[in-house]
């Protein structure tokens, strides 16, 4: 499922109520942000580890067979056979072994409409309640109420793990499963007293105990824009709707900044002296921010796109090979922070995990293998900005 790209204005005129206003998502009865008067609320995906893989012994005792039609509209229905067991749905298997989801989200209690009450919620200390409750896609909350109090925390239900963390896996027994639901008292919440300012930007959000809830093996988005976000709020005395509008709009790439340097690092290594100079005149152009019309920006980020396809797939080259369906980045989405820390401390060392391009060290590998590659993507969108040939 992906977001909708249109949203909606929405006012709420309920009887003897205050108005309510906000934003809604076509097809969902719940406003993503919103003011009922007493509080006001948005909500932001919330990336965490919300599902587990079990493995079960094929010709196991827990494994029943389903048939369920599925009705066609103007065609004829669909029989489909699921096999299903106390963990969930088998959804993979090998020679031994099938492998079933437990997942939130096919739980009862992971699908309501309790959300709906945040139209009616009157104190941040209500809000988090009905976040607790809410059966729905996890989201980051947060909410303010009109006595100054603001808080973050998660809505969705976050699953009572026992005996594991995430991190490793380990085999599902009595010992070791999910059991039952965290109850709100026990959900990951910060508020201002904590913090001057709250905000996320998919980011990770807690640590400590509150992480471990969330799931310690949970994918979050980088931090660059939260860090950007954090510090317009910090530059601010006080925040107006069109300073968070224009917020909403900042181009600024602090992650392509550093990456920069290292194209144009890469680029000063080049021998023949007319494409050093070409290139070196576009990179010139970097404004550091992520503009339409950025030659400079398209080509550090691309260079880093190439490195990343020249050396993350040799470090799961195993995993790859076992699992030939599967794309690097679907193993390894945070592959910036390893893929960083491998170009900026290794490459003095010798070029063994690198590709074998006649280079002694990393820097040559990637100076050498990575440009090569970016030029030779590039050649397709490089006449629009007035570059014909890049490197």
């Amino acid at each position: 499922l992906q977001l909708p790209n249109a949203v909606f204005r929405v006012a709420l005129a309920i009887a003897d109520r205050p108005l309510i206003v906000g934003i809604g998502l076509p097809g969902s009865p719940m406003l993503i942000a919103g003011s009922n008067g007493s509080i006001a609320w948005g909500v932001s995906n919330a990336n965490g580890d919300w599902s587990d893989l079990v493995r079960i012994d094929k010709g196991s005792a827990q494994l029943t067979k389903v048939h369920e039609r599925i009705a066609i509209k103007g065609g004829s229905p669909v029989d489909v056979e699921i096999v299903k067991s106390p963990a969930g749905p088998i959804i993979g298997n090998d020679a031994q072994h099938v492998y079933a989801l437990k997942w939130v989200a096919q739980e009862v209690a992971g699908n309501n409409l309790n959300f709906l009450s945040m139209l009616t919620a009157s104190s941040v200390e209500q809000a988090a309640a009905i976040a607790a409750a809410s059966g729905l896609p996890h989201l980051n909350l947060l909410v303010v109420d009109r006595g100054g109090r603001a808080l973050w925390t998660i809505a969705g239900r976050i699953p009572q793990r026992q005996g594991l963390s995430g991190e490793r896996a380990v085999t599902w027994n009595d010992a070791v499963r999910w059991d039952g639901w965290l109850a709100a008292a026990e959900y990951p919440v910060l508020t201002n007293e904590q913090r001057a300012a709250l905000w996320t930007a998919n980011n990770r959000v807690a640590s400590g105990s509150a992480w471990q809830k969330i799931g310690l093996a949970s994918q979050f988005a980088l931090g660059v824009r939260a860090r950007r976000v954090s510090e317009a709020l910090a530059a601010a005395s006080a925040v107006t709707e069109s300073d968070m509008h224009m917020l909403q709009l900042d181009d600024v790439s602090l992650l392509m900044q550093r990456w920069y340097e290292l194209t144009l690092q890469a680029a000063r290594s080049i021998k023949d002296p007319s494409v050093k100079a070409e290139l070196e005149q576009v990179l010139a152009q970097w404004h550091g921010k992520a503009t339409a019309d950025s030659a400079a920006y398209r080509i550090v980020r691309r260079f880093r796109g190439e490195l990343a396809e020249e050396i993350v797939p040799q470090l799961l080259a195993k995993v790859l090979q076992a699992q030939p369906q599967l794309y690097w980045d679907m193993v390894l989405p945070d592959w910036e922070t390893p893929l960083w820390r491998i170009v900026s401390e290794q490459r003095s060392r010798p070029c063994r995990t690198a590709p074998r391009v006649g280079a002694s060290t990393w820097e040559r590998c990637w100076s050498a293998r990575s440009i090569a590659r970016t030029n030779s993507s590039m050649e397709s969108w490089a006449a629009p900005y007035g570059v014909i040939r890049i490197l």
